[in-house]
C-alpha cells in the first residue's frame, strides 16, 4: 500500500492547539515522511489557488479490481463519495497537476526542520 500525501504550506504554519503541538505534529511529518511507503509533499503558497482548497480528497484505488476507485470529498457540506470513473479520472488528473506544483520530498522535510529551530 503506498500513501501519497500533498499537505497546502498553511497547515505547517498555522498554530492549532498551541505551539508545543504545532512542533510536535511537525515531527511526526518528517517522522512519517521517513517511511518507505510514504509520499510527504508540501503544497506550496506559490501553488495559487487550486481545486482542493474547500476539504480534504482521499482517493482510495484498487488496482486488483476495475472500476473500483473511489474519491472521498470531506469538506464542510459533509462527506461525499464519487465512483463514477470518468469523475474519477477528472479527480486524478486534477490531483496529479496539484502534485506537480508540490514541493519535492526533500523540500517539504528541509522546510518542516526549518520551522523546529
Amino acid at each position: 500500500m503506498q500513501l501519497v500525501a500533498l499537505i497546502d504550506e498553511s497547515v505547517i504554519h498555522r498554530v492549532v492547539g498551541g505551539p508545543s503541538v504545532m512542533q510536535e505534529q511537525r515531527r511526526k511529518l518528517i517522522e512519517v515522511a521517513a517511511l518507505p511507503n510514504v509520499s510527504v509533499r508540501i503544497v506550496p503558497f506559490g501553488a495559487g489557488e487550486h481545486p482542493f482548497m474547500g476539504g480534504s480528497i482521499t482517493f482510495l484505488e484498487f488496482p486488483d479490481v476495475a472500476h473500483l476507485d473511489v474519491i472521498y470529498l470531506e469538506g464542510l457540506a459533509g462527506d461525499y463519495y464519487e465512483e463514477q470513473p470518468a469523475e474519477v479520472k477528472r479527480y486524478r488528473e486534477e490531483f496529479e497537476r496539484l502534485e506537480a506544483k508540490a514541493l519535492s520530498e526533500a523540500e517539504t522535510v528541509a522546510l518542516i526542520e526549518r520551522l523546529l529551530d
